[in-house]
């Protein structure tokens, strides 16, 4: 299941313009794993490209606002 949610991140960046497009030896999950936890890549894959609080992504995604604020700081 990690890695799944690693492949949803790579795609993240992936549908922007200048795109981050897999590599045939998966070189992008790995490098992933080294800088997001899987809760912080799931985190990642629920944000938008737009200034959100993180009461705002709490209530958009229905996390829990406890510790988001925290989790967001660290992925900074």
């Amino acid at each position: 299941m990690e890695e799944n949610v690693y492949r949803r991140l790579a795609g993240v960046p992936d549908s922007l313009p200048n795109g981050f497009p897999a590599t045939g030896n998966g070189m992008e999950i790995r490098r992933l794993e080294k800088i997001f936890t899987p809760g912080e890549a799931e985190l990642f894959c629920d944000l938008r490209m737009s200034f959100e609080t993180a009461e705002e992504i709490s209530r958009r995604t229905g996390r829990p606002l406890e510790g988001l604020k925290g989790l967001l700081v660290g992925m900074a």
